[in-house]
């Protein structure tokens, strides 16, 4: 298996006046590179969603600039 590899681009407002990417946006790199690499093996956001719903998870969708993020918010009975 090849490993995934992904490019992100580094914006202005993620880092300090020094050029340093504050440490909090890590996160969200890792979270982006996850999303690509989930979507480039076929686990779309409709596959994960038919399956949710399959399993009686109700989700909630945040979109925001650059990535999409579902948050499980219960199941039900």
């Amino acid at each position: 298996m090849q490993p995934f590899v992904t490019q992100l681009r580094v914006r202005h407002h993620e880092m300090d006046a020094l050029g340093h990417v504050n440490n909090a946006v890590y996160q969200h790199y890792l979270e982006q590179a996850a999303v690509e690499h989930a979507e480039s093996l076929g686990f779309t956001l409709a596959r994960y969603n038919s399956h949710a719903l399959k399993q009686g998870v109700n989700l909630t969708i945040a979109v925001g600039f650059s990535s999409i993020s579902v948050l499980p918010v219960g199941t039900t009975t």
